[in-house]
């Protein structure tokens, strides 16, 4: 098949033993946001230069600048375009329905690892050659990958990775950049990993030459 292209790690350390007749919590997922992303397609850009999205209140990340971060108008956040600048916005305006964030790109006052975020920035020489996990498990890796800062991942066939687990839902190219934003939301970054998928072992190998520039 043709290659498809689309904080720090997690650790769970075990806690003191609960007190009986108290239920556990199971399949919580906490939403960790260090800076807000968004896609290309949804910022506007005017004539001086300035960047701007504008939020409904049903959005995600409208609903964690309310009632996480309880920011108002004139409040400023650490924002950024997936594959763009890091930037601080400024909450123009924010009523009962919607909020407008603005921004200059490459402008961040939040950050002071700013340098180290751009694109412009040398890449981490980290790439992650990784035969196809279960799919329950390839969904949870998605975003401590993209946490940690791995350059590119690819994907390919072994003698235990089942045929179905390429048709599953932990490789829809909708699903795998929402998980791989949210890692990158975490960690503060605006750079997404490669993705590239190569069930043949052989032509895995190649894409990683390919796209590494090693040698052969």
């Amino acid at each position: 098949a043709a290659p498809a292209r689309v904080g720090p790690p997690v650790c769970v350390a075990r806690g003191p033993r609960r007190a009986a007749g108290r239920r556990s919590v199971r399949g919580v997922r906490v939403e960790c946001r260090n800076r807000i992303l968004f896609r290309r397609e949804e910022v506007d850009e005017s004539d001086d230069g300035a960047e701007s999205i504008t939020l409904a209140l049903g959005d995600s990340r409208s609903e964690h600048v309310r009632g996480v971060l309880k920011l108002t108008a004139g409040d400023s956040l650490r924002v950024g375009v997936v594959n763009g600048s890091p930037a601080t916005a400024v909450v123009s305006t924010m009523d009962a329905t919607s909020m407008t964030l603005t921004w200059r790109p490459g402008i961040e006052t939040l950050d002071g690892d700013t340098a180290r975020r751009s694109l412009t920035a040398p890449l981490v020489d980290v790439d992650l050659l990784l035969a196809m996990p279960r799919p329950k498990v390839m969904t949870r890796l998605w975003a401590p990958l993209a946490s940690i800062g791995v350059r590119n991942v690819y994907l390919t066939n072994a003698s235990r990775v089942e045929r179905y687990y390429w048709d599953s839902k932990a490789l829809d190219e909708a699903k795998v950049r929402a998980e791989l934003t949210r890692g990158m939301e975490q960690s503060g970054d605006v750079r997404m990993p490669g993705v590239c998928v190569v069930r043949r072992f052989p032509a895995a190998v190649d894409a990683v030459r390919e796209m590494t520039g090693a040698r052969r």
